[in-house]
């Protein structure tokens, strides 16, 4: 189970939970590369995980066209039943998979949020790993 602490304000109201300070996860050694990538960058995708608090977790990978770069994140939920709700996967390297098998719950449902590319292109892959 995961344990979420508050820290409050000088008002004694809720303010930042623990986790949100916390440097986000990574694990490089895990592998970068996911085949077929549709989206660049095809060989070396990194991704992170931060914790957003609650039973929440945001993973980014960064997404590259020429010299533009943006990072495409995917928020997973721990549900009451014990398991993860993730929104928007993103491709399956072997990073990503770790740093998800690493919150120790199945993958119970899999939310594509809209129908556009940079979306859509892992979601084969992913549902291929986590059925």
């Amino acid at each position: 189970t995961t344990t979420t602490t508050t820290t409050t304000t000088s008002g004694g109201g809720p303010f930042l939970t623990k986790e949100y300070l916390d440097v986000p996860s990574t694990n490089a050694e895990a592998g970068r590369y996911s085949f077929p990538a549709l989206t660049p960058p095809f060989a070396n995708r990194a991704t992170y995980r931060y914790a957003l608090g609650r039973n929440a977790w945001a993973f980014e990978q960064l997404l590259t066209f020429a010299n533009v770069s943006a990072t495409i994140r995917s928020n997973v939920v721990l549900l009451e039943s014990g398991g993860l709700w993730v929104h928007s996967p993103q491709w399956p390297t072997g990073e990503y998979c770790k740093l998800l098998d690493d919150l120790g719950h199945p993958v119970e449902h899999v939310v594509l949020p809209c129908n556009a590319f940079e979306h859509k292109a892992p979601m084969k892959a992913f549902l291929q790993k986590y059925p």
